[in-house]
């Protein structure tokens, strides 16, 4: 009796270690696999921080190579703008500036297709509305420097074209008659387009050149009273 008691007691025993082995086990994995993915969460985290932390240190060097050209822009020419220039007014290393743009032409490639794009938003929201057209164009002017620099007698050649190409072609599509009376021919029509063109450009040359003293709006008044548009 006794013997059988035992032998149900090792039994019983034996099946309760088995029962706890196997418990342990499935905890061991349970807490190896969360262990993995609070790693894997921990892991992701710190990557995801220092990316923020890159690209945060990499548009802050961005806007200071921008504000470099701009301050740059205000008393040499673009092409007297060197890399050397650009980077010593920035307060970055050379390779730093290598780091973000391949030379100043690229570097001014990338703020001029945004401001192309932007600049064509506005004629084309305002097509056919010339008050509203140029009103936007001094506000955009008055509060994005770089703007001013491109437009400024330092800027590049090939801004300065697309600006006054913009405004001919919105002149010229609203252009019905000559100084609201006479009929042009299209020749007459396009010469007159690329004159306006051309004033309106310098006006804003002058304007930035003066300090931007007089409001969008006031400038935009005196456009409408000097052009016979």
């Amino acid at each position: 009796m006794l013997l059988i008691l035992l032998t149900y007691s090792l039994l019983f025993w034996t099946q309760c270690s088995k029962i706890m082995i196997k418990y342990i086990i499935q905890r061991y994995k349970i807490i190896s696999r969360q262990k993995k993915e609070f790693l894997d969460t921990l892991s992701k985290s710190v990557q995801k921080i220092f990316i923020m932390a890159n690209d945060n240190r990499r548009a802050t060097t961005k806007k200071a190579i921008q504000k470099a050209m701009v301050t740059l822009l205000k008393t040499e020419s673009f092409d007297d703008i060197t890399t050397i220039k650009i980077a010593k007014e920035a307060g970055i290393s050379r390779s730093s500036f290598y780091t973000h743009y391949k030379d100043k032409f690229e570097l001014i490639d990338s703020c001029q297709q945004t401001l192309f794009n932007q600049v064509e938003y506005i004629f084309e929201k305002h097509e056919g509305n010339k008050e509203q057209a140029f009103l936007e164009i001094f506000e955009f002017l008055k509060r994005e420097q770089l703007l001013s620099a491109l437009i400024s007698a330092n800027g590049t050649r090939e801004f300065q074209a697309f600006i006054v190409n913009k405004v001919r072609i919105f002149i010229n599509t609203d252009f019905q008659n000559r100084f609201g009376r006479e009929e042009l021919s299209p020749v007459e029509k396009e010469y007159s387009s690329i004159y306006f063109a051309y004033a309106f450009f310098g006006l804003c040359q002058s304007w930035i050149a003066n300090g931007k003293k007089e409001s969008p709006h006031q400038m935009t008044n005196l456009i409408l009273k000097l052009l016979p548009l």
